[in-house]
């Protein structure tokens, strides 16, 4: 299996392609229609908050390349990022905060159970309004894509990864240790 095929087969099984659109982020002119060859390692930046593949770009570029996003895609989707993230991670906070609350609220020394049922509601909105507010931002990025690009897209994501088990499933012979991600 060569490079292309592992680090897709990555993405699928960790869920990334979605999410790489979404919150990867992409220098201006990293997707050009017809990109140079790939860097070396030494040579590719590492962008914050992404971790390079094997062979050394980050997996939003990768994924850009293979979608083939113009400079004006890539922008336009920085730009939907930038307006929706404050509220998406404002919202990942208050689920954070009312998750600790049904924990303590079900563990806490003083307990009840119409306490547990109000927390637990809590997180239930506070959870719902963060589905919104990612279905939003995913359907404004999914606007920017083509119809090429999107059936690329949808390829990539439903393509069942080959040279990985999938998470939660054990190899055998190694019951031991938990799957790797």
């Amino acid at each position: 299996m060569d490079y292309w095929d592992s680090t897709m087969s990555r993405w699928l099984r960790w869920g990334l392609c979605g999410g790489l659109l979404i919150y990867g982020v992409l220098p201006a002119g990293a997707a050009a229609q017809h990109s140079p060859p790939l860097p070396t390692p030494q040579e590719t930046p590492v962008v914050l908050g992404q971790r390079p593949e094997p062979g050394g770009l980050p997996a939003s570029r990768l994924l850009a390349r293979a979608l083939g996003l113009t400079p004006e895609q890539v922008r336009r989707m920085q730009e939907v990022r930038r307006q929706e993230s404050p509220a998406i991670q404002s919202a990942g906070r208050k689920v954070a905060v009312c998750r600790r609350r049904l924990n303590d609220a079900i563990y806490g020394l003083e307990t009840s159970e119409a306490l547990v049922e109000q927390r637990a509601r809590e997180l239930a909105a506070a959870e719902a309004d963060l589905i919104q507010l990612r279905a939003r931002l995913q359907y404004r990025i999914r606007t920017v894509l083509t119809d090429e690009q999107l059936r690329v897209f949808n390829e990539l994501r439903t393509e069942p990864p080959q040279d990985v088990p999938r998470r939660g499933m054990r190899r055998p012979g190694r019951l031991d240790q938990p799957p790797t991600p």
